[in-house]
């Protein structure tokens, strides 16, 4: 009886290290605020996943041809570090000049110390889309009217809205 309950203890401690070592495995995230970006914006990066405290290695490149493009300068790695809860902030300026235009971009991350790693891709439109004004007129000596523009690109991503 004693090896039976033996037995039984040793499967259920080597289940338990199982899944502890999936639960500090997890899994990382990684995203930017919008999909589609205008020349000269900047990408707000967030994820999840890391370690507390982890310091977390972001690369922007290319997806087609060369991976740092005509401008290698953008496309150095960064760091960061995760806080307590393992998420990490970022962002990216997304270059006005160069082969940014039109470009299909994929950022990486990945935990210098727990090799989590996660990829996400975005573009930098190419700058055919659309801007709405509203409202269309106004009369001279008009007061309170505010003009509002709303940006977006060929492909429908909003750009953001502002207004004088």
């Amino acid at each position: 009886m004693s090896k039976q309950i033996f037995t039984r203890l040793t499967l259920a401690f080597i289940l338990f290290l199982s899944l502890a070592a999936f639960k500090v495995q997890g899994q990382a995230t990684i995203q930017t605020d919008l999909l589609d970006y205008p020349p000269g914006s900047t990408a707000i990066i967030t994820g999840t996943g890391f370690q507390p405290g982890e310091t977390v290695t972001l690369q922007v490149v290319h997806v087609d041809g060369d991976s740092l493009g005509t401008d290698p300068q953008y496309h150095q790695p960064l760091t960061t570090v995760a806080d307590a809860s393992g998420n990490i902030s970022s962002s990216w300026w997304v270059p006005n000049d160069g082969d940014a235009l039109g470009a299909n971009f994929r950022l990486e991350v990945t935990g210098q110390s727990s090799g989590l790693h996660a990829e996400w891709f975005f573009t930098d439109g190419a700058g055919d889309g659309s801007i709405v004004i509203s409202p269309l007129s106004i009369c001279s000596g008009n007061t309170g009217t505010s003009l509002i523009f709303s940006f977006r690109s060929k492909s429908g991503a909003s750009y953001g809205t502002t207004s004088q």
